[in-house]
């Protein structure tokens, strides 16, 4: 049977006695050689004046002695080596009141000072751990390193969004979300970062006209340009708001494949930095994109304009270092969406539109579902206040649900390689996502 102890008012670090609760095991255990101080890892053993402490809702224990002294506020003060952090008498028995000691770290901070355990946040207050922390590995494997008041804020953040995925999982709804790159993000810093989209009224520079169905056969029952050659390799925009950038570049390359049979990989680079219709890093249009490119005369190769927006910096253009593909500017743009973003594309004329080249789309994507997605066809309601560019590259069924397949911006480790699948009969006006509102390629 546990006991549970809870921070002491005591320690002056929360200013509740009941602000923590954390679960003692009842069974000390053996003295052994291998922890010759105080605070160690209990995998080692614990002295004989100490108790095995987990605290609930972090993971990994440690080894705690009793506070001593006429008001029980002493704790031992020989620590494991390399350790700095400051043993204080932090923990109380709700139960019988005995006070224990922890040794006290600043969360967030990368100075080693629980030497080989971990420092945990809990309501502001750092405390050594041993063991692996799920956010601690979280942000070791992303490169993530807070101050001790954003952890706090951050690891809040993040064991939100695994309630959230979980709750998800297990409510079965035939797709899955798990944890990614994006897990200390709440969704509103989410959508501001990783989206861009912008919906002006479209250049009509350029000329324009609507798609027309003219194919006398039934539109092929699936169809993916991934399997016929006319995708590069997912991308991705960092956190910078340029998708409308990858969306454009996407169906430019198919465009280029279907024309010239080469597959070019062409410079978001070049339209985020050279662009001056569209805004960089705070968001853009396909359409208008397309038209800077047939005025341009054309677009920049990857390799010759390599992308490094991603930490959110438009940059200056430095397009004359760079050599323009020949034959790259469109001559048109086909409207898919008879009116962008008032009267959207019918399913059957998207599908013929898809079947015959990559189509870039608006959708909107500011949502929990698409933040986590993971597998699946995603069959949630997410709007229609369009806020992100993406690329349309295929159709087809999973486990009897008709989708469409999308390449996003978020790089290979989001969803499935990069890519999302999203309902294609829904009948949310616009389709879902509204992926049906503003579809459009360019004609070279």
């Amino acid at each position: 049977m546990k006991s549970t102890i809870a921070i002491a008012s005591a320690a002056a670090l929360i200013g509740t006695a009941s602000a923590l609760e954390l679960t003692l095991d009842p069974q000390f255990l053996k003295t052994v050689a291998s922890n010759p101080t105080h605070y160690g890892d209990p995998a080692g053993g614990c002295d004989s004046d100490e108790k095995s402490v987990q605290v609930q809702g972090l993971s990994g224990d440690f080894c705690s002695p009793a506070c001593t002294g006429t008001f029980q506020n002493k704790c031992p003060s020989d620590v494991p080596t390399g350790v700095t952090a400051q043993p204080q008498c932090a923990l109380q028995d709700a139960g019988s009141g005995a006070k224990y000691c922890a040794l006290i770290c600043t969360p967030g901070a990368d100075d080693g000072a629980c030497g080989t355990g971990s420092c945990q946040a809990i309501s502001g207050v750092g405390i050594c751990t041993y063991g692996s922390s799920e956010f601690n590995l979280y942000m070791q494997e992303h490169g993530h390193k807070f101050e001790a008041e954003e952890y706090t804020m951050r690891l809040a953040v993040y064991n939100a969004n695994v309630k959230k995925i979980e709750e998800h999982n297990a409510a079965n709804k035939g797709w899955t979300m798990k944890m990614n790159m994006f897990g200390h993000l709440t969704a509103e810093e989410f959508s501001s970062m990783y989206t861009g989209l912008k919906m002006p009224e479209p250049d009509t520079s350029v000329e324009r006209n609507v798609f027309e169905n003219n194919a006398t056969a039934p539109n092929p029952t699936d169809w993916d340009w991934t399997d016929h050659g006319a995708v590069t390799p997912v991308k991705n925009q960092g956190s910078c708001g340029s998708c409308w950038s990858f969306s454009t570049t996407g169906s430019l390359e198919g465009a280029y494949f279907l024309k010239n049979n080469e597959l070019v990989s062409f410079s978001e680079q070049n339209l985020v930095s050279c662009d001056t219709v569209d805004s960089g890093c705070n968001g853009g249009l396909m359409d208008n994109a397309f038209n800077w490119i047939e005025k341009n005369g054309g677009l920049c190769k990857e390799d010759d304009y390599p992308y490094n927006s991603g930490a959110g910096v438009r940059g200056k253009c430095t397009e004359k270092k760079c050599t323009i593909v020949k034959n790259s500017a469109p001559t048109s743009i086909v409207d898919v969406s008879p009116q962008p973003q008032v009267k959207p594309a019918t399913v059957d004329a998207m599908e013929a539109a898809v079947s015959k080249t990559p189509v870039s789309v608006a959708i909107e994507a500011d949502q929990s579902s698409f933040q986590f997605y993971s597998s699946g066809v995603m069959t949630s309601e997410c709007g229609t206040q369009l806020d992100h560019g993406v690329l349309v590259v295929g159709y087809g069924t999973d486990s009897g649900t008709d989708y469409w397949k999308i390449k996003n911006s978020w790089g290979p480790t989001w969803g499935v390689d990069g890519f999302i699948k999203i309902e294609k009969g829904n009948s949310q006006k616009g389709g879902q996502c509204g992926v049906l509102l503003a579809a459009s390629y360019p004609v070279l």
